[in-house]
């Protein structure tokens, strides 16, 4: 099935954004091969599936536990952050390097979190965390697939990978550690298995989980 024109547009746009760059808690890929299918609301096709997050990590040190863990709601939100300009204030004081490191550190680090169904163990969506990279690379692969395989006289044409019937599972493969973890991206080799119609009466909400991870009342705290 062709995927909407409209569709391969927004989807283009969240690749070049991204590109540089089911339980309490959102799953990430594990080492090694991890094996998706991305979910878009057949009802609302349009509505971007996945959702930005930005999140502060407030530690009396480096490598210490955290005091307190708060959304950025200009990520979130688009709206101003008076901890991100209480960090910068910080940064702009410090008394020495040892201490402007602890306050970047508390700067805003970035994911994004979207609906997926994990192959080939369930078929009962989950919410997934990618790094910002990674789901960029995923959004490049949709409109590759979208436009290289287009009639020119034909906008509705190509391939539409997230479509729940026809579409394919996309593979993203971590290597390495720490700094030097990379994920790779592709197309899973072997045909697809459909995305159940139920599945989509079960997807949870990746705004509502970040609201309730994220932001359960800690701006003060952070502050203070």
């Amino acid at each position: 099935m062709a995927i909407n024109p409209a569709l391969t547009r927004m989807l283009g746009q969240a690749a070049n954004k991204y590109k540089g760059g089911g339980g309490d808690r959102a799953s990430k890929p594990g080492d090694g091969r991890t094996q998706i299918r991305l979910l878009i609301d057949p009802a609302n096709p349009l509505q971007p599936f996945w959702q930005d997050l930005g999140v502060h990590w407030i530690k009396a040190d480096k490598n210490g536990k955290p005091l307190a863990v708060v959304g950025d709601c200009e990520t979130v939100f688009q709206q101003p952050s008076v901890i991100k300009a209480a960090i910068q204030m910080a940064v702009d004081n410090a008394i020495d390097e040892e201490s402007k490191d602890l306050y970047h550190s508390w700067g805003t680090k970035k994911s994004v979190i979207l609906p997926v169904i994990v192959r080939p163990e369930i078929d009962t969506p989950i919410l997934m965390e990618l790094t910002p990279t990674t789901f960029g690379k995923i959004m490049d692969l949709v409109t590759m697939y979208a436009t290289s395989l287009q009639d020119p006289n034909d906008p509705t044409s190509g391939v539409d990978i997230t479509d729940p019937v026809s579409g394919m599972d996309v593979i993203i493969t971590k290597t390495g550690k720490g700094l030097n973890t990379s994920y790779d991206v592709a197309i899973a080799p072997a045909g697809s298995k459909p995305v159940p119609k139920e599945a989509f009466s079960k997807m949870p909400d990746p705004l509502e989980y970040v609201k309730r991870e994220f932001f359960r009342g800690e701006e003060q705290k952070a502050l203070n």
